[in-house]
């Protein structure tokens, strides 16, 4: 849609014009229609307490259940070794990268359905519903933020040691965050065309997210990795932004050079034939919900 040119003193004139097809103006249309992710991501962080007692106390009780008891399993009772620093503070740190892409994959999967009153009623961009994902993994990240800043304020008073380190490697963190919404957003590219045709697509994604969490470095760091197995969580393309967040703050780690080549190919690979995937296939998803 577009606006004529006036003439003084007479009202404008919008002209209504087909889609044009392509990559690059869906992701023109996004742009113009950016406002409107923050909607559907409303949207969908309501369903986090939606028909509940306690309300949107859900959103910060669902991180500090999950991160609690498994800091103390695997900390405590196993004895998974974190270096210098106390484990339930590595284990947190870890867990808010992990959180921000696979709660980013999950709402992605399940962004055209959610939206589909508003989808099936009028155009909008669909880029926008799927992008709103960001809004619920975003608002609990930020709880994560909360309880890792109140985590290094105890540690630090308790230790008399500062275990946040910020200087210019913290920059990496900012570069970890972006790469794992990047790789999320590339994989919801497929995953939310299936999910609007049928469920089985949220729930197994579930259980490959839970899986791949194993194998990545968020319960353990990349040092405690036997050699053998090393080179095969290099591959991980999440291995090298959670890597990247925990040594912005930290100050310290390494990044295997295989994991930062398999993380910036795979964005590259699935983040293109996803747009390409999502643009031809979002109408026939639309179809099915």
């Amino acid at each position: 849609m577009s606006t004529a040119p006036a003439i003084p003193g007479e009202p404008s004139v919008r002209i209504i014009e087909p889609r044009h097809p392509g990559v690059f103006e869906r992701i023109a249309e996004f742009w113009r229609y950016r406002t409107m992710t923050v909607y559907f991501g409303r949207t969908m962080l309501e369903k986090l307490y939606r028909r509940t007692w306690l309300g949107w106390l859900w959103i910060p009780l669902r991180p500090l259940l999950a991160v609690g008891p498994a800091a103390f399993v695997f900390g405590g009772l196993l004895g998974v070794s974190s270096g210098d620093v106390p484990y339930p503070l590595f284990f947190l740190v870890s867990q808010a990268a992990w959180e921000l892409f696979s709660l980013t994959a999950f709402w992605g999967t399940r962004s055209i359905e959610l939206g589909r009153r508003v989808l099936r009623k009028m155009y909008v961009p669909r880029l926008t519903c799927l992008f709103g994902s960001l809004v619920p993994s975003g608002v609990i990240f930020l709880v994560y933020v909360v309880m890792a800043a109140i985590a290094f304020t105890v540690y630090g008073l308790a230790d008399g040691r500062m275990y946040l380190d910020l200087g210019v490697h913290t920059l990496a963190t900012f570069a970890g965050m972006a790469l794992l919404i990047a790789l999320a957003l590339s994989i919801a590219c497929f995953t939310s065309v299936y999910g609007a045709q049928a469920r089985d697509v949220r729930f197994t994604l579930g259980y490959v997210l839970g899986f791949w969490m194993f194998l990545s470095p968020v319960i353990y760091p990349m040092s405690e990795v036997p050699e053998s197995y090393r080179t095969l969580t290099s591959l991980n393309p999440a291995t090298a932004p959670i890597e990247l967040f925990r040594i912005g703050l930290f100050g310290e780690g390494v990044i295997p050079t295989t994991a930062l080549v398999s993380c910036f190919v795979t964005i590259a690979m699935i983040g293109t034939l996803g747009l390409w995937f999502f643009n031809r296939s979002e109408v026939a998803a639309l179809d099915a919900v």
